[in-house]
């Protein structure tokens, strides 16, 4: 299966997001249009990108292209040791400006515990995670 060019792998659907592992290593995230991602959603994610990554550290690419509503809580255990197993850097790449904020008040008092960045493109974010992932 293909995803703006590049070979899917395999996908997850969950209710706030689809995961795909794209050919070239990466997980590739993109949120759904939702109001909330609860922390039972981020719980569900941290799931199945442990079930894609194998006992494996991915790069995580994160869509996110509208608002949504995120707690104290999911950004906590977003940042926390259960998603170090899995996760060896994140991008955002985000379009809504409401998220940025969000995503940088993330990256600054959250401080996740494996390289963090916040992307304007896609391109750029893919870059920066195939040089962190080696």
């Amino acid at each position: 299966m293909k995803h703006n060019d590049r070979i899917i792998v395999e996908t997850l659907e969950l209710r706030s997001t689809i995961i795909s592992l794209r050919e070239d290593g990466i997980v590739q995230m993109d949120m759904k249009a939702v109001d909330e991602f609860s922390l039972d959603d981020a719980r569900n994610c941290a799931e199945a990108l442990k079930q894609l990554a194998k006992d494996k550290k991915l790069a995580l690419l994160a869509t996110i292209n509208h608002y949504v509503s995120m707690d104290k809580d999911v950004r906590e255990f977003w940042a926390s040791d259960p998603l170090e197993s899995c996760i060896k850097c994140e991008a955002f790449v985000i379009e809504n400006v409401s998220m940025k904020m969000i995503a940088k008040f993330y990256i600054l008092f959250n401080k996740p515990k494996r390289p963090t960045q916040l992307f304007t493109s896609e391109k750029s974010a893919i870059g920066w995670l195939k040089e962190l992932r080696g």
